[in-house]
């Protein structure tokens, strides 16, 4: 398990520095967030391992399911296991403005950067909705 002041792991830098650089940039972002929502005491962090060959993190609390950073030529995503319901809840908790990849996750353009305070409240929602997941499904 890795703490959350931890260097990233070298699976980690190896699946990321395999995308492009403005990808690059955002799954490091998004590594950041998950890290940050990870440090709040019901969740006690997050172990950081590599899962179906990409970056993943799964909360030491027990109460989550697997979050995934994952990516393609032209999108990046956040993904959780498909058959849970956090892409579900996300979507009626009056999330409109994200673009979803199925029942998998958040899907990002390759283009995007991600700022603004309410997009990023609703990455930090997403995430916690995945690490808590077994404690409100």
């Amino acid at each position: 398990m890795k703490s959350l002041k931890s260097e990233i792991p070298d699976t980690t830098k190896k699946s990321i520095q395999e995308a492009s650089a403005g990808i690059q940039k955002n799954l490091h972002k998004l590594r950041e967030l998950v890290l940050e929502v990870a440090s709040d005491p019901d969740i006690g962090g997050v172990e950081e391992t590599l899962k179906w060959n990409a970056p993943s993190f799964i909360a030491r609390s027990g109460k989550g399911t697997t979050l995934r950073l994952e990516h393609k030529e032209s999108s990046f995503f956040l993904r959780v296991h498909c058959q849970s319901r956090v892409v579900d809840r996300f979507r009626t908790a009056g999330h409109p403005d994200f673009e979803f990849d199925g029942t998998r996750g958040l899907q990002f353009s390759a283009t995007e950067t991600l700022k603004g305070k309410d997009r990023i409240q609703g990455i930090k929602d997403f995430i916690r909705l995945a690490l808590t997941y077994h404690s409100w499904k």
